[in-house]
């Protein structure tokens, strides 16, 4: 009897180590499945758990990916620390192409993208740990296309955490940097992530932490609850200057407050659906700029801060605003503004304006601001604007031929528009957008940049999401908002 009880003993162990080795084998055999199951919900787990999985696909110069890495990741790390097991994978839309016996990369923003991504590869390397190279990579991301101002960061940043710079740019010359980010290409395709950054949280991919509160997200996976993370939440008193120094995105009182009256509980979120069911939204307009509040909530005030030419101002317009307008448009008070990154000059005397993707974006601005001024009605305007936006890779967007393309679907008088963008009052509308942009958003990174009761929210790709944020904020959300 005992050497049978042994026997079935020795192979119930056996089965237990041989199928936990299966299942180790088979999370990273399919590593693309795993990371591909979207909208996973980041529950606490019931067993012991003190280390959380990160995995950022990324590229040096992209405004969201400095955001996320400056904001979001080095915060997170430093008050974390080791329970944060993070994997970074710098390449982002990036292509690798071989030629003449070596490996030569084109990069998104540039060859000074593809520089700084070799930087990021070759520090991971060195440092051979990354939680140190993490925050060595943030320190040394700027959208500079400076690239003494990028080794000056090497250095300073190598002294800061203790990375060598000189072994960066060895590894860099010797052919090794190539190799290894030629290696994060070949993960990256693998996975074909359609944006970055593209974060995965504990096997999961985590849209949502890439605008908001990764250590937040991070902490409910952990089991039990690391003392670290009492700093990931702000219970605040009110809306006094600390409030406006955390510049929150959303105020929730949760039940775990539930006896704390006159105190709200601050969450950097910017969707509904990542919070808790049973977490009650109590106050959407905690930001330091109290005049966009809408007190009677019978309607939102939604901005846009864009320019005609840039490929995410295409798509957020063409996808998500104009089926807001669609679908919500009675309960938004809309208001749009065509100028994005171009800067204002004065030379003699004179105002001049440069664009960012050259004189026919300038151009293709002044006809938004026309359409806009002439127009009259928000619903048209938008319309007629998605219409010129959406034809923009057929050569026929935001100019001549697209203003007179949807002129005629929409039976609107493209040649009044036309006159208005080549004489002086183009240019002052122009110069208009240009100094309400400065004065409203004077510290806005990139476009298109977009405020609900002056919260900044993501909506690019975001489409339920940026719906279900205007749907919050109404007192009288109409029965669309209960779809979402």
């Amino acid at each position: 009897m005992f050497v049978k009880l042994s026997v079935l003993f020795q192979t119930v162990l056996f089965l237990i180590i041989n199928l936990s080795n299966i299942s180790e084998a088979q999370h990273h055999r399919y590593a693309r499945y795993f990371a591909q199951r979207n909208h996973r919900a980041l529950q606490i787990p019931s067993h012991f758990k003190d280390t959380v999985s990160l995995k950022v696909y990324y590229e040096s110069h992209c405004p969201g990916s400095v955001k996320f890495f400056k904001e979001q990741l080095a915060p997170s790390l430093e008050r974390l620390g080791r329970h944060l097991d993070v994997h970074m994978i710098p390449y982002g839309h990036a292509k690798t192409v071989y030629e003449n016996g070596r490996y030569t990369f084109k990069c998104q923003h540039g060859d000074v993208e593809c520089y700084g991504n070799m930087l990021h590869a070759c520090a991971i390397d060195v440092a051979r740990n990354n939680t140190k190279a993490a925050l060595f990579n943030a320190c040394i991301m700027e959208r500079t296309n400076d690239y003494n101002r990028l080794n000056y960061l090497v250095n300073s940043c190598g002294h800061q955490y203790n990375i060598s710079a000189n072994a960066i740019w060895e590894t860099m010359n010797t052919g090794r940097g190539a190799m290894l980010l030629k290696g994060y290409g070949d993960e990256t395709h693998a996975l074909r992530p359609r944006y970055v950054p593209y974060v995965v949280l504990d096997g999961a991919v985590a849209d949502s932490v890439t605008t908001n509160h990764l250590g937040y997200f991070a902490c409910r996976l952990f089991n039990p609850r690391l003392s670290a993370c009492d700093t990931s939440l702000y219970v605040i008193q009110g809306y006094g200057h600390e409030t406006s120094a955390l510049r929150p995105r959303y105020v929730v009182f949760e039940e775990a407050v539930a006896g704390c009256y006159n105190c709200y509980l601050y969450i950097a979120v910017t969707a509904c659906d990542d919070i808790d069911p049973g977490n009650k939204i109590i106050d959407l307009y905690a930001h330091h700029n109290r005049s966009y509040e809408n007190k009677s909530g019978d309607k939102v005030d939604v901005r846009l801060y864009y320019e005609c030419m840039c490929p995410y101002c295409i798509d957020f317009y063409t996808n998500t605003l104009i089926k807001t307008v669609e679908k919500l448009g009675a309960y938004i008070d809309l208001k749009t503004y065509p100028y994005g990154n171009a800067e204002r000059k004065d030379e003699n005397g004179k105002t001049v304006i440069g664009c960012q993707h050259g004189e026919e974006e300038c151009y293709g601005n002044k006809l938004h601001a026309c359409a806009i001024d002439i127009l009259k009605n928000t619903t048209r305007s938008v319309s007629y604007i998605s219409c010129m936006m959406s034809g923009q890779w057929e050569n026929s967007g935001s100019d001549d031929n697209g203003a007179n393309r949807c002129g005629k679907e929409m039976g609107i008088n493209a040649k009044k528009i036309i006159k208005c963008a080549k004489d002086k009052k183009g240019e002052e509308l122009l110069e208009y957008y240009g100094k309400e942009t400065d004065k409203d958003v004077p510290d806005k990174e990139g476009v298109p940049w977009s405020l609900i009761n002056g919260i900044y929210v993501n909506g690019v790709g975001e489409l339920d999401k940026w719906l279900a944020t205007i749907c919050a904020a109404l007192d009288h959300p109409p029965p669309h908002c209960k779809k979402l």
